[in-house]
């Protein structure tokens, strides 16, 4: 990426949708101009508003979890709302045929959390002269600690790449993020691990709240990856100790022992193969529900609670494997532990893990992956009671001899009542996508050429609802036909068209 700062004061903070058109509409024939806004109905993403042919389109731009990560439905991630607006402006079609992004509308300059790349200032000079007195009279100015430079690092990268826990320290009390990633796509505890820096690493693990499975933005490492690739026992000692997984897998499916191995670090390998996990502090009876279909699912979790992280365990007689279910604003998320040759579990590209148990631990601590941590569990129904013998006496009946024949022969196969321990067990080798969102059931589709238009019925951010008039059947009878007419609503996305 080579703009300038200058070249990217095409944000408009939290301008209306109204507004906003307001301000497109003054220049109507300049195909492609646009600005980017606050999202009104979503904290956090944003919004671009364009012109073309003559109409103004407005495509939300999603705000992915951790970071700063974004798309325009859900296409291509882009670190960087800068990256992602550059992007459209270099490769036409892609948002709509014929559309490019050309002019902008100026306004100012991005968030600074929103963007891949900042300008070198002050606070990151200080940082790197390792000047304590200098950094903190910064911070004292409300100088935002996130800032980053021209290589996208921020402050907090630059101290723990060179070890300056004392500067590092007063950045965390000043509510710096140690999580994000720069343009390389690390984070500052991958630069600490890098560097054989272990009480940085602490430092940013234990007061900074540092993710330990950040991944890699390209390879997909995590920090004890670094740290077992060089053979760094103390730190992988530590990262161990504060609840770092000691199977996480990079983009080769390789773990951080395999890697200690391939580099002739055998006693650290040893120490990450050899890890006793303690035992957890969850129990399967809390939330594993056996065979259960996707739908009864979901209707159980809605009946418990719609809080985000609601979630349960099932048997999936689709895909004879276990399902992890939950819900996250209002969406349900379905998703298929695998096992592997080891007999490990793991969902994704998540670390192997020993059990069920260990599976809902994990996310129960970090999202790893998932749209939000593991919070509720929905309790499994009770089984019902065994019903009590009755104690009252029978009549005596005489022993009566009978003759037997030999039976005929029959269909009927023996009764068989299998344990529920099988429906744990995972023998199948399917292969699937990550989120296992399937639909099970028909969409409702109502031919085009079957609907009618009607009035407006309002309007939203992104797009129009008109009432809908489908014309379902017709019966011929003697006297006449009669037809059943029923109305139902139609939504017109702004990204697709404007009427």
């Amino acid at each position: 990426m080579n703009k300038k700062v200058e070249d990217i004061c095409w944000y408009h903070g939290k301008l209306s949708r109204e507004d906003a058109e307001d301000l497109l509409k003054q220049e109507p024939e300049k195909n492609g101009l646009f600005l980017v806004r606050d999202s009104i109905s979503s904290a956090g993403d944003y919004v671009l508003s364009v012109i073309h042919n003559g109409e103004i389109n407005h495509y939300q731009i999603r705000r992915h979890v951790e970071d700063a990560f974004f798309s325009i439905d859900e296409r291509i991630k882009f670190h960087g709302l800068d990256v992602l607006i550059e992007y459209y402006q270099t490769n036409p079609n892609v948002l709509y045929e014929g559309l490019v992004l050309t002019e902008y509308i100026k306004g100012s300059q991005p968030p600074h959390d929103s963007r891949l790349l900042g300008r070198t200032n002050l606070l990151h000079r200080a940082t790197l002269g390792g000047s304590l007195e200098v950094v903190s009279a910064l911070l004292k100015t409300d100088k935002p600690p996130d800032v980053k430079d021209q290589e996208g690092r921020t402050a907090a990268h630059l101290a723990s790449m060179k070890g300056f826990d004392h500067i590092l320290e007063r950045l965390v009390e000043c509510d710096a993020n140690v999580n994000l990633r720069d343009s390389a796509g690390y984070t500052p505890l991958h630069y600490a691990c890098q560097n054989n820096f272990p009480s940085t690493v602490k430092l940013l693990v234990q007061k900074g709240g540092a993710n330990v499975q950040a991944r890699h933005t390209d390879s997909g490492r995590v920090p004890l990856h670094e740290a077992a690739e060089r053979g760094y026992i103390e730190i992988v000692t530590e990262l161990i100790s504060v609840g770092a997984p000691i199977r996480p897998r990079n983009k080769d499916d390789a773990t951080p022992g395999q890697l200690a191995r391939m580099n002739g670090y055998i006693e650290c390998a040893e120490i990450i193969e050899q890890y006793k996990h303690k035992v957890t502090r969850t129990e399967k009876s809390k939330w594993y529900h056996g065979t259960l279909g996707r739908q009864e699912a979901e209707t159980m979790i809605k009946e418990y609670s719609t809080k985000n992280g609601t979630f349960l365990v099932r048997f999936s007689e689709r895909n004879k494997q276990n399902v992890l279910t939950l819900i996250y604003d209002e969406e349900f998320y379905h998703y298929i532990i695998n096992t592997n040759k080891d007999g490990f579990l793991y969902i994704d590209d998540g670390p192997y893990l020993d059990s069920l148990e260990h599976i809902v631990e994990h996310y129960s601590l970090m999202q790893d992956g998932l749209p939000t941590v593991l919070q509720y569990p929905v309790l499994p129904k009770p089984k019902p009671p065994v019903p009590e013998f009755s104690t009252m006496p029978r009549p005596k009946r005489k022993n009566k001899v009978v003759q037997s024949e030999p039976p005929k022969s029959s269909n009927t196969m023996p009764k068989c009542y299998p344990s529920q321990s099988q429906n744990i067990a995972f023998t199948c080798d399917i292969i699937t996508s990550n989120n296992n969102n399937y639909n099970e059931k028909e969409d409702r589709y109502i031919p085009l050429e079957r609907l009618t238009r009607g009035a407006l019925i309002g309007e939203g951010e992104f797009a129009s609802v008109y009432e809908g008039i489908s014309w379902n059947f017709q019966l011929l009878c003697e006297w006449g036909s009669v037809s059943n007419k029923i109305t139902d609503s139609l939504k017109t996305p702004y990204s697709v068209f404007n009427t």
